[in-house]
């Protein structure tokens, strides 16, 4: 690895040769973003390639470039050691290649629901409450409004003090950095998602600012204010907002006011909500931006920096769930051989463009089925999980169909070798598709195939499978299959598939079922519940075969 300054590049090439990142992202936190390189915090080959060195323990300590406020523990690494009421320094922080705020939003998911903003878990109140105790925080930091006892009142009158005035802030001419964060993104059709507006360095103690942005793209949903402005002790309100998606227009303020200043540093001011309608390239902008100190006066240097957004398709993901799944699949399914022109015609569903609804729209759903946008997932159709003694209930007065394994209790002798159990279905009607996904311990029990079962087609409807995807290292399966034709689907119980498994350990495994979904012939989704099975896996008995000479 060449001395200096890690490019990209060079992590591609070398760091990640042996440690994992394309997919783990080491170089993501703060210090990254930054423009600090790995060989910043350890070093170069060299250093790491020292005789003298113990790898694992000879690690980057926090104190060597922060000082001894900022340390570790002694003797210990930065994973390893507490802070303030005994918590881990991660707690706070984040781990060691994420320390907050990371570039990756779903780092600062959490730390974003605790105070607000993508930072160091800075904000007294997340933990303490309104009773937040005098004396020094973490790292000496003090807390800018302690609890303070209120004094007995005094034996003897005395005199009212002299107000102290309050002191004058002048913008002059201060530049405020105002912007969206983050300020590029890209989200799938269908996704809620938010921007949050922040500025810095000046005291902010009210805005006004118009938003723009393109209406056939996003469509805002609500502005919030945050909750800096009001950090200090100040009385804050909203003014607005005001949100016309028709123009794309989002105008939103606040004001406080009160004995205490406004808080300095980057302020959080207002989070906006919005929805991606359509694919394409969206700027949220500011049109219009005023913001004043305590006494009124505007500050007159304000740079803004607003958001790009982009917004992909999630091709095959015909409900804007954010998942390609079997309801998707149906809904297709439901309509073959409609034709442009015909009563229920729906264009959406003609994914090629040829104005029949055939085998080709089918086949472009299902070549995406199991994608996601990777959040907002719809919890629409989830199966209930239940034990192997609890009943099925009826969900709001349906009957509710039963997904389990036969047998639901197998036991699998070692001698043996494998293990086979069937998933059914039982107490369905109308019965066209289904999908689920299986897991078990991969130490114990190997999947060497899936059978399906031909009850689907029972009814005179065309089957196509989805899958088999089987994963022996994470242990599970998805799994699953749609019919089309003009019957109605299967009615009564029936086995869906036949899994076959290489049994490896004594002991007990449990084959749980998960995202379990099944459809009726018009695409609508059947309630359906679930129920583990379980196998024991036993040593079986020795088998002594004589000797032949």
């Amino acid at each position: 690895m060449p001395e200096g300054v890690v490019k990209a590049s060079d992590v591609q090439a070398e760091c990640y040769q042996c440690h994992p990142g394309p997919q783990t992202k080491c170089l993501r936190g703060t210090m990254a973003a930054a423009g600090l390189s790995c060989q910043d915090c350890h070093g170069s080959m060299k250093d790491l390639a020292n005789e003298s060195r113990e790898p694992w323990v000879d690690l980057p300590q926090c104190g060597s470039c922060h000082g001894p406020q900022y340390a570790e523990e002694p003797g210990k690494l930065f994973r390893q050691s507490k802070g303030h009421g005994g918590l881990y320094c991660e707690a706070c922080h984040g781990s060691p290649h994420a320390i907050l705020p990371s570039t990756e939003e779903r780092d600062n998911i959490q730390v974003i629901r605790l105070q607000g903003y993508a930072d160091t878990l800075r904000e007294c109140s997340v933990c303490h409450g309104d009773a937040v105790p005098d004396g020094p925080g973490p790292h000496g930091m003090s807390n800018p409004n302690p609890v303070t006892p209120t004094p007995p009142p005094a034996a003897t009158a005395t005199p009212a003090p002299t107000p102290t005035p309050q002191p004058t802030m002048t913008p002059g001419t201060e530049t405020l950095q105002l912007w969206l964060e983050p300020e590029g993104r890209v989200v799938s059709k269908g996704n809620v998602f938010f921007l949050d507006m922040k500025v810095a360095p000046g005291k902010v103690a009210g805005y006004e600012i118009v938003l723009r942005f393109d209406p056939t793209i996003l469509q805002a949903e609500k502005a919030e204010l945050g909750d800096w402005l009001a950090s200090t002790g100040r009385t804050t309100a909203p003014l607005g907002p005001s949100i016309d998606n028709a123009t794309g227009v989002i105008r939103f303020g606040a004001y406080s006011f009160g004995s205490g200043q406004p808080p300095e540093g980057t302020s959080w001011l207002a989070r906006f909500t919005f929805r991606a309608i359509s694919n394409g390239r969206a700027q949220v902008g500011f049109e219009t931006k005023k913001l004043t100190d305590a006494s009124g006066r505007l500050y007159p240097n304000v740079l803004a920096r607003g958001a790009f957004i982009t917004v992909q398709v999630l091709e095959g993901d015909l409900n804007d769930d954010c998942i390609v799944d079997i309801s998707d699949i149906m809904m297709v399914v439901s309509a073959w051989g409609m034709q442009a022109g015909q009563p229920g015609w729906n264009p959406a569903l003609d994914l090629d463009g040829s104005g029949v609804i055939d085998i080709n729209d089918i086949m472009i759903v299902v070549n995406h089925w199991g994608e996601t946008c990777g959040s907002a997932l719809s919890t629409s159709g989830q199966a209930q999980s239940l034990g192997a003694s609890e009943s099925i209930e009826p969900l709001d007065g349906v009957q509710t169909a039963m997904m389990r394994f036969s047998p639901l209790n197998g036991v699998a002798p070692l001698s043996e070798g494998t293990y086979e159990v069937q998933l059914n279905v039982e107490q369905v009607q109308d019965l066209a598709s289904f999908e689920s996904a299986v897991t078990y311990d991969a130490k114990q029990l190997q999947l060497e195939s899936v059978t399906f079962g031909d009850w689907l087609a029972s009814s005179g409807r065309q089957v196509i499978h989805l899958g088999p995807e089987i994963d022996n290292v994470a242990g599970r399966v998805a799994l699953g299959a749609i019919s089309l034709g003009a019957s109605p689907g299967v009615n009564g119980d029936g086995v869906l598939a036949t899994l076959r498994f290489r049994v490896l350990v004594p002991g007990d495994v449990t084959l749980a079922l998960a995202k379990a979904k099944i459809t009726n012939s018009q695409g609508s989704e059947i309630p359906v519940a679930v129920e583990a099975g379980h196998v024991t896996i036993t040593p079986g008995r020795a088998i002594y075969l004589p000797i032949i000479h």
